[in-house]
């Protein structure tokens, strides 16, 4: 029933979103701005980076303190957060460089430019690699599985306790309803978008149906499964 009830949402959201849309003019040319555009993503973009490295060495560098009792209590409690605005930090520094990479070789612009939004690219792959391995550093008396070990999600959960499982699982949830409401929402809008400036969507909007079906395909599997 919440996945019928998220689904209406996000058809409702769609629909108010594409009346929007319709009074929009999509015959402006946006190419005219990509290099600033892209030019203010990859600053960002610097400064998500920057923010990961430094967060990674004070995580280093707290870890190794030893202390007890309630000191102890607050680093683990600073590090939890620390660790979780970093690992949202370094997505969105990957998404956005991606982002920009694609503006950037679609709208033709300098080839420093493309240069350094790759160079974007690999330094916030390279951090969202090494995060997951601070896990280890951040909680060395608990055996916690890696990332790259089969299973991992399984043997994640295992080795959490129950309010741990709690929090992920909500979170998870969350996170899918979420993803289909917007992404009913870009479907309707890829649709506005090609009636209203001729320019064919299609590609994209097979895509996200693709994402749709198979994601949830999967979560309906999986708990079909355990019954």
């Amino acid at each position: 029933m919440r996945l019928i009830f998220h689904a209406i949402a996000g058809a409702a959201t769609g629909f108010i979103l594409m009346y929007l849309a319709l009074s929009m003019n999509f015959s402006s040319d946006f190419s005219r701005f990509a290099f600033e555009f892209t030019l203010l993503l990859l600053g960002i973009v610097i400064l998500l980076l920057v923010f990961g490295v430094m967060s990674i060495v004070q995580m280093n560098k707290k870890a190794k303190m030893t202390l007890s009792g309630d000191e102890e209590d607050k680093r683990d409690i600073w590090q939890y957060k620390k660790y979780s605005d970093t690992s949202l930090g370094g997505t969105v520094a990957l998404v956005l460089s991606i982002v920009s990479l694609g503006i950037a070789i679609i709208t033709e612009q300098p080839i420093w430019l493309v240069i350094v939004t790759s160079v974007a690219i690999a330094v916030a792959t390279l951090l969202s690699t090494v995060l997951p391995a601070m896990i280890k550093v951040l909680y060395p008396d608990r055996d916690l599985p890696k990332v790259a070990e089969k299973d991992y999600a399984k043997k994640l959960l295992a080795a959490s306790d129950e309010g741990e499982r709690h929090v992920m699982l909500e979170g998870l949830y969350r996170t899918f309803t979420t993803l289909n409401v917007t992404l009913l929402s870009a479907l309707l809008l890829l649709i506005v978008y090609s009636v209203a400036t001729g320019v064919s969507q299609l590609f994209a909007i097979f895509v996200i149906a693709l994402i749709l079906i198979i994601a949830n395909a999967q979560y309906l599997f999986s708990i079909r499964n355990k019954s």
